[in-house]
C-alpha cells in the first residue's frame, strides 16, 4: 500500500511513492512486540528519509586521478630520455636513448602505431620494452606508467604486431648469399680458406615463457621449464639474417 503524507517531529514522509507492507504470521506476537517493530520501522524511515533528502547514504567518493601523488607515464618517459642520467633509458628499457627515439620515429613514419587519446607512441613502445626488459606484469606497468591493465594489454599487443611487421625489413640477408664476407677473405691465417663458404654463424637458446598449462607440455624443455627454443643466424657484421622461434 502507498500511505498518505505524514508529519512527525518536523519531518515529512511519503513525499515520494514508497511501498511497503508488513505481514505477521505468528499468532503468538503480542502488542508489545508489534509496538517495538513499529517503532523500529518508524526510526528507520525517519533516519532514511529525513529532511526530504531521500535515503541517507554515504557521500560519493570523488574520483581521483590515476597519477595522483606520482609522475605520469609521459613524465616518466621524458625523465628517461632527457633526465640527468644518460644511462637510465638503457638500464630501464634495455635500449639506448638514440635507438629508442629512432624506433619511435620508424613506427610513426610507417604508421605501425598510432597515438591514443591520452597516450603517445613513445609511451606505448616504452611500456612494451619495460615488459620485455624486466619481465614485468601488467600490474607493474600499471603502477609505473599510470595506465590500467586493460589499456596496457591493448597497446602491448599492438606493439607486438608492429614488431612482427618490422621484422620483415630488419631480419634478412644484407648481402649476397654467395659472397664471402671480407673479414674471412682478408684473414688467411685464421679463416681463409677454411671458412670460404661460410656466410654467418648460428646458435640456439632457450628463453623462458609464460604459457597456459593446457599448452605447456609442448613448451617444456629438458630442464622441466617452459621456454621458447630460438635459433638465430647473424652475419659477420653482427646483423640478424634469420630467426626461427619454436619449441622442443
Amino acid at each position: 500500500t502507498i500511505p498518505a503524507p505524514a508529519t512527525f517531529a518536523g519531518w515529512t514522509f511519503c513525499e515520494k511513492p514508497v511501498v511497503w507492507q508488513l505481514q505477521f504470521h505468528s499468532s503468538s506476537m503480542d502488542a508489545r512486540e508489534e509496538e517495538a517493530i513499529d517503532t523500529l520501522v518508524l526510526y528507520t524511515i525517519v533516519h532514511g528519509y529525513g529532511n526530504n533528502s531521500g535515503p541517507s547514504v554515504a557521500p560519493p567518493v570523488a574520483r581521483l586521478p590515476r597519477a595522483i601523488g606520482g609522475e605520469s607515464g609521459a613524465k616518466y618517459i621524458h625523465r628517461l630520455l632527457y633526465g640527468n642520467r644518460p644511462d637510465l633509458c638503457h638500464k630501464v628499457l634495455r635500449l639506448q636513448r638514440d635507438a629508442f627515439i629512432a624506433l619511435v620515429n620508424i613506427f610513426i613514419e610507417r604508421k605501425y602505431l598510432q597515438e591514443g587519446r591520452f597516450i603517445k607512441v613513445a609511451e606505448i613502445i616504452a611500456m612494451s620494452l619495460f615488459i620485455f626488459a624486466r619481465g614485468a606484469s601488467y600490474r607493474e606497468v600499471e603502477d609505473r606508467f599510470q595506465h590500467c591493465p586493460a589499456t596496457v594489454g591493448i597497446y602491448h599487443h599492438q606493439v607486438l604486431e608492429a614488431f612482427v611487421k618490422l621484422s620483415a625489413d630488419v631480419i634478412r640477408p644484407f648481402q649476397s648469399q654467395h659472397t664471402v664476407h671480407n673479414s674471412i677473405v682478408s684473414s688467411p691465417r685464421f679463416y681463409w680458406p677454411f671458412f670460404k663458404d661460410c656466410i654467418g654463424a648460428l646458435d640456439g637458446t632457450h628463453i623462458d615463457c609464460v604459457v597456459a598449462d593446457e599448452q605447456g607440455q609442448r613448451f617444456r624443455n629438458r630442464k622441466g621449464r617452459k621456454s621458447w627454443n630460438i635459433l638465430c643466424v647473424v652475419n659477420f657484421d653482427m646483423m640478424f639474417t634469420y630467426v626461427n622461434v619454436g619449441w622442443e
